[in-house]
């Protein structure tokens, strides 16, 4: 856990409309997630909402079991999208991220 989606041009919620494919947080799992995408969770923390990109089952789990009582959405993002946010030495790794 650790990197955000955060568009210079647009905000997190249209960049996901736009961009990805609505999953059910309370049903899907990370083995639910198609291929060409990665889970991102839209948490909403009062005055500011975060995108946070699950790299992992691990990752969604946390996303998914922690933070409060903020609100939560979950969204299937294709790859190529995600890769400008994945931190560089992430980046570095292929099989990461492809």
């Amino acid at each position: 856990m650790g990197d955000y989606i955060n568009p210079p041009d647009m905000s997190k919620e249209q960049f996901l409309m736009r961009n990805a494919i609505r999953a059910d947080i309370t049903r899907d799992t990370f083995e639910d997630c198609p291929a060409h995408c990665l889970p991102v969770v839209l948490v909403y923390n009062g005055s500011f909402t975060a995108a946070g990109i699950c790299q992992d089952a691990d990752d969604l789990n946390q996303f998914i079991t922690s933070r409060g009582l903020h609100q939560k959405k979950m969204f299937w993002v294709p790859r190529e999208l995600i890769i400008p946010y994945i931190t560089k030495q992430e980046n570095e790794n292929e099989n990461e991220i492809q």
